[in-house]
């Protein structure tokens, strides 16, 4: 048995979403009108003892809340519950202030209802879920031990399963651990309990203890796929092979376990197995044909492919079945135009994203369009024109200007626009990160260094900044044990990551280790197509004798892409 409807709303409320603002009085629009009357207003029309002034408050309550002025029917709601001490009043009171976003005073109407129910579940569930919200975590604990107590086992099971959830709001994960260790000190005998030990050991850092708590819980209860997944989860941030192995071994003998194969797709995408995460998508797709969602996710996984037809219909698929998000598909087909070198299909589509997170992306991305069709000076006005609402929109609109005029190959001006922004944001590491790269076009290889090794100390699990700055030690000068400490780093950090790949590729081909080369960079270029992995592995193909083999890899990749000049350049130099 679930809890209640009212401790699900509750539970939607405070757990999954920001913590509400006490005094807001304007209803959200999705919340016009209080909640259905419930028995309350009969139980309220048969008391005899009811004073005009009772009745009176009940009725404006009502009133109020059925035209959508919920801070006023809760103000009242909340007055009547004190008032009468009425058991459905108080219920009302409560459910009422949910509606209002008022969760001061739905706790002061569950408590009142704790009160006169003592053991009542529903009042118990209402009580600690919103005594969570306000942060009240020793009254909370005492409120879920009741609540576990009076549970029935399958009510339990549910509880524990949500109980890290619920404990989401307590910043010091520690002090989370210690409640859970003694809410679930009773149940050592339920799995779940287990479960939610090993949740907040993760939570708390303690991911050694965690794993040892969960692969436990698969002892005694084998095959269990939650904790299959969470062993997985927990493995994931230190060793992504060793989840995925987890993962597949489950899978092998539990082919229909779709909660786990989606986790296994998709963190065969995170850790770039792009191909083989299309496959399991795929899979996924079979069982749930009309599932939009994993339409969007098959068709940004064949987009980091370069498969962009298949991209394309999958994307109009979801479209066409409905997905609650349109713009952000209009945004992907919009990329997706772009890279398939459809500019007026990808400046329609832009155009069409009218709201919501892509908004903006999208406004950024009309821009680079209106530059790359020659209109420079006009692409700059435009994004000049643009309101950024925060720091990170002002920081994006620098690096979109920037980008412009390094396509342009105005490097000396795009650095300028980065050096400006970086008066303003000093420490930021993707106006840093940037102006690196566009310093390593001006041959100013100091302030790249400088800048990268500056991103290093702010960013020290950044993958990408070990990448850039092992693979410009590797490419343009004769360090290359420092490159290769740099990109050891990368690779222990991104083991599966294409363009890491590819570096270590480009430096050991540097290094003169020919058939390690080649096989790094089939690695990177089998996982991603880029026409530059493409430059590189046709350029170590040849020397190595393999000319044919270069001449194919080269090929192929002009065909994607044939306007690419890393390509072009490099076929140039060996085949005149």
């Amino acid at each position: 048995m679930k809890p209640s409807r009212l401790v699900a709303g509750l539970i939607s409320l405070f757990v999954a979403c920001a913590a509400l603002d006490a005094n807001a009085d304007t209803p959200s629009k999705q919340q016009t009108a209080a909640p259905p009357a419930s028995s309350a207003s009969g139980t309220a029309a048969s008391q005899s003892d009811l004073t005009d002034e009772i009745l009176y408050n009940f009725l404006v309550a009502e009133i109020a809340g059925q035209r959508g002025h919920l801070g006023i029917a809760s103000d009242f709601y909340l007055k009547l519950a004190r008032e009468t001490r009425n058991l459905e009043l108080v219920k009302r009171a409560t459910e009422v202030a949910l509606f209002a976003r008022r969760p001061q005073q739905a706790l002061q109407a569950a408590e009142i209802w704790q009160e006169l129910a003592p053991d009542s579940l529903q009042a118990t569930q209402a009580n600690t879920v919103l005594l969570l919200n306000a942060g009240k975590l020793e009254q909370a604990s005492e409120s879920l031990a009741k609540l576990l107590k009076q549970s029935t086992p399958d009510q339990r099971a549910h509880w524990f399963f949500t109980l890290n959830s619920l404990l989401a709001k307590v910043n010091d994960k520690s002090t989370a651990l210690k409640a859970v260790e003694t809410l679930t000190q009773p149940y050592g005998d339920m799995p779940e309990a287990h479960y939610a030990l090993a949740q907040a050991q993760a939570m708390a850092g303690d991911t050694a203890t965690a794993l040892s708590t969960i692969r436990n819980v698969e002892k005694m209860r084998p095959n269990w796929e939650p904790a299959v997944v969470l062993e997985a989860q927990i493995l994931q941030q230190s060793s992504p092979d060793q989840a995925l192995d987890v993962l597949k071994r489950f899978l092998d003998s539990n082919k229909d376990a779709s909660d786990t194969r989606l986790v296994y797709a998709k963190l065969l995408a995170r850790t770039g197995h792009y191909a083989a995460a299309g496959e399991q998508f795929d899979e996924l797709m079979q069982r749930f044909p009309s599932n939009t969602e994993l339409m969007v996710a098959q068709a940004l996984i064949q987009f980091q492919l370069g498969r962009f037809d298949q991209t394309d219909k999958l994307l109009h698929a979801a479209l066409a079945k409905g997905h609650p998000d349109q713009d952000a598909l209009h945004f992907y087909l919009g990329q997706n135009a772009e890279a398939s070198n459809r500019p007026d299909d990808a400046k329609r589509w832009y155009k069409d994203v009218n709201g919501g997170d892509y908004q903006w992306d999208a406004m950024l991305r009309l821009s680079a369009l209106q530059a790359s069709s020659g209109d420079l000076n006009g692409a700059r006005a435009s994004l000049h024109k643009l309101k950024p609402g925060s720091d990170a929109q002002s920081i994006q609109l620098v690096q979109a200007e920037a980008q412009l005029l390094g396509q342009a190959r105005q490097y000396a001006a795009a650095f300028k626009v980065l050096a400006q922004g970086l008066q303003k944001f000093p420490d930021n590491t993707d106006l840093l990160y940037d102006q690196a790269m566009m310093a390593e076009k001006l041959g100013k290889l100091n302030i790249l260094e400088s800048n990268l090794r500056r991103v290093i100390q702010l960013r020290p699990d950044n993958a990408q900044v070990y990448n850039a700055l092992g693979y410009t030690l590797a490419d343009r000068t004769n360090r290359l044990d420092e490159a290769q400490t740099l990109l050891t780093k990368a690779l222990q950090l991104s083991p599966n990551d294409p363009y890491i790949l590819d570096s270590v590729g480009w430096l050991y081909f540097h290094q003169g280790k020919l058939d390690d080369a080649i096989a790094y960079l089939r690695r990177a270029y089998s996982s991603r197509p880029d026409p530059e992995i493409a430059a590189h592995l046709g350029e170590v193909l040849w020397h190595a004798g393999k000319r044919d083999d270069a001449r194919a890899v080269w090929r192929d990749a002009l065909a994607q892409h044939p306007k690419n000049e890393a390509l072009l350049s490099v076929i140039r130099k060996f085949s005149p």
